[in-house]
């Protein structure tokens, strides 16, 4: 092996050349002197210098290396954590997203917010729960706790009544549900609720609100004689009751005495009212009383004819009960016998209604053709129609007598002569006469020639029973010898 005298790099023997630095091999050795030693010398400082820079390029480069490395490393690791970093959040966002969406989440959310009495917390996210799940009972029973705690208790009523109709054996909801009502004062939506709970334990808790539908003495039917009815009830409280077939109130009757039931068709209803003002379910019943209608009455006199007489009485020397006695022949009248106990209603020409006249006296007969009905009454029952036909006609004894004078005063007609008419110009036509024929009478008067006799009904005199007596007097009503109780015109009298 040869070495460079230059660079001191080691070679073989066959090279000539260094392959290090170039340096040329020296075959001959050279003289050693100072120089060479110096030469030397310095050649192996250059050397060592060489080395140790080449040592501390190789250090830098290490070092270099080692830098960029650990930079890679920190950028690696720093980009590796950014990632961790990122997806972690992201796991974390898109779990919690996840979560928030889930009915399990937001009603545990909600039920702790509520025991932190966060309420408004709790609110918003048991109403997220319900809209993923609104049949779920223990998130509605938490809902209405709630609402109860903001103070809405009756949408809180709402909801427990749906809980409870959907769970009617849930006695928690059925506990708060009647504590609203209760905290309201609602009782009758109290009672409405424990009308309808199966639970044993709830009515016994509430035993102070119920009110139990009263009882009635007598059973609902048909009876043949008037009832009392006495009604009671378990339920401490008034008893309210109606006959009128309305539903009773606390502005109903108040019972007190056993309740009358008349005949006729009556429908009881009751109620009571407990002492929270609580009223309990009615109770009802029909009751029919029929005990047969009043008999027909006794009308007297009998169907006939029968004739009113309106001529004056004599009362001279009759007493009062005569004079009654007469008048009653005169004008008879209608009696009825009504037995105690009853009334009588009556009328003319159409059966009796409850708005009849009732009967108090004996009635006159109307003149005509006319029906007479009447009925008994008992207890507000009518019995059988009676009827009566009656044909009444006028008679009196001035007609009577003035029909017998006109016939006497119709024979006792006298002739008549022309002296014996009495002429008005006014009311005859200018007329020559002569002594030997009478003028032309007025209409009505007497006939026209002495030897004819002219009737009552011919000259227009009324049956008033007068008769002429040939003679006239101006200006008169009545002629010598008549008969003046009707009042009526005479028949051998003219006008003047």
């Amino acid at each position: 092996m040869r070495t460079c005298s230059k660079c001191g790099a080691q070679f073989s023997d066959d090279e000539l050349i260094c392959p290090k630095c170039g340096q040329e091999v020296q075959l001959v050795p050279d003289y050693v002197t100072i120089e060479s030693h110096i030469q030397k010398d310095q050649l192996k400082r250059e050397e060592e210098l060489r080395a140790r820079e080449e040592e501390q390029e190789k250090e830098e480069v290490i070092e270099r290396r080692i830098r960029q490395r650990r930079t890679h490393i920190i950028i690696g690791i720093s980009a590796i954590v950014a990632i961790l970093v990122i997806s972690i959040s992201l796991v974390l966002y898109f779990n919690k997203k996840g979560n928030d969406s889930s009915f399990e989440y937001n009603y545990s959310a909600a039920e702790a917010s509520y025991e932190d009495g966060d309420l408004d917390g709790a609110y918003t996210s048991i109403t997220k729960a319900l809209a993923l799940d609104g049949s779920n009972h223990d998130a509605r029973l938490l809902y209405a706790r709630i609402l109860v705690g903001r103070n809405d208790r009756k949408e809180a009523a709402v909801v427990l009544t749906d809980l409870i109709k959907d769970f009617p054996e849930d006695e928690e909801a059925y506990d708060l549900l009647l504590q609203i009502y209760k905290s309201l004062e609602d009782y009758d939506s109290l009672s409405e609720v424990l009308k309808n709970c199966p639970l044993e334990s709830i009515l016994t808790k509430y035993a102070a609100y119920i009110a139990k539908a009263p009882a009635f003495s007598v059973e609902a039917g048909t009876y043949d004689r008037e009832l009392q009815v006495f009604i009671t009830s378990e339920t401490a409280g008034t008893i309210y009751y109606t006959t009128n077939g309305r539903q009773p109130t606390t502005k109903s009757e108040q019972y007190t005495t056993p309740v009358l039931i008349k005949e006729g068709t009556t429908t009881l209803k009751a109620i009571v009212v407990n002492d929270k003002g609580i009223a309990s379910d009615v109770t009802e019943a029909q009751y029919v009383v029929s005990m047969g209608g009043p008999p027909a009455p006794v009308i007297d006199p009998a169907s006939g004819s029968y004739k009113i007489d309106d001529t004056p009485i004599s009362t001279s020397g009759l007493t009062a009960e005569q004079i009654k006695a007469q008048e009653d022949l005169q004008h008879p009248k209608i009696t009825v016998t009504v037995p105690d106990g009853y009334k009588c209603l009556y009328s003319f020409d159409e059966s009796p209604t409850e708005n009849s006249q009732e009967y108090t006296q004996p009635i006159e007969m109307i003149e005509g053709e006319h029906i007479f009905y009447a009925v008994l009454v008992e207890n507000g029952k009518m019995g059988e129609v009676a009827s009566a036909t009656y044909i009444v006609t006028k008679t009196s004894k001035t007609e009577t007598e003035s029909e017998t004078n006109s016939s006497d005063a119709y024979n006792s007609y006298e002739t008549y002569t022309p002296d014996d008419y009495y002429y008005n110009e006014s009311d005859y036509s200018e007329t020559e006469t002569t002594p030997d024929t009478p003028a032309t009478p007025d209409p009505g008067t007497a006939p026209e020639t002495p030897s004819e006799t002219t009737t009552p009904s011919d000259s227009g005199a009324s049956d008033s029973g007068s008769t002429g007596s040939g003679t006239s007097t101006s200006g008169g009503d009545s002629s010598s010898g008549g008969s003046a109780d009707s009042g009526s015109s005479d028949s051998s009298q003219t006008n003047p």
